[in-house]
């Protein structure tokens, strides 16, 4: 395997799919990644759930293992194109570009988590995100005092009464954070769900707003 990484590494031309697909991550990762800093690359995933690729495009996520900080968990996420011409086998699809996003989890009793991570959307530093996801957290278990804002566009009860609110956060996983305004915003549900925002000022972190939306359908 060793062997073998360092023949493709010396190759000339970007790697291609096909070349890639009996190595292991960790040794994918060194090859699509020449040059950048990453740490070593825990696993490849296909994307799915969302269309087709564009034609004569191919995407690959190589996930970076995990670093343990004193606020929670990091990693990166490199998003890998590959592309090829039409009447092209899909294996010979070569690297066209390569970028990566930062994810963020809190600890759980055995360390870092295999899953659930949080993206960061750009501008914004795990320094700044871990504390506001924990106090995110401390929101929906109802830890934190919180005087909600809440409006639903759906019929799903959401903002009944404050403990409503509580129960249905707890329920939810967040699965990306931005910085609007001064505000935290998290958007929590899973893949064909309504979005769940929520949304506070570190200044007034007791004040947090509750909004439940349809997404839009592309």
């Amino acid at each position: 395997m060793i062997l073998m990484t360092m023949v493709l590494l010396a190759t000339q031309g970007p790697p291609t799919l096909g070349a890639l697909a009996n190595l292991s991550p960790r040794a994918a990762g060194e090859i699509v990644l020449a040059g950048k800093d990453h740490e070593p690359i825990a696993k490849i995933v296909v994307p799915t759930g969302r269309g087709m690729d564009p034609p004569g495009m191919v995407e690959r996520q190589l996930v970076e293992q995990s670093v343990a900080g004193p606020q929670g968990c990091s990693r990166r996420r490199w998003i890998a194109r590959f592309s090829h011409a039409p009447g092209v086998a899909e294996g010979e699809a070569a690297l066209s570009s390569v970028w990566a996003s930062t994810e963020i989890a809190l600890p759980g009793a055995a360390g870092c988590p295999d899953d659930g991570y949080v993206h960061l959307n750009p501008g914004l530093e795990a320094t700044q995100a871990l504390p506001a996801l924990r106090y995110l957290d401390d929101i929906r278990l109802g830890d934190a005092p919180a005087q909600f804002t809440c409006s639903d566009e759906t019929a799903s009860g959401l903002c009944a009464d404050p403990g409503k609110i509580r129960q249905a956060l707890a329920k939810l996983s967040p699965w990306a954070v931005t910085r609007q305004n001064g505000q935290m915003v998290f958007w929590l549900g899973g893949a064909g769900q309504a979005v769940t925002e929520v949304r506070y000022s570190p200044d007034r972190p007791d004040q947090v707003t509750v909004s439940r939306r349809i997404p839009a359908p592309f």
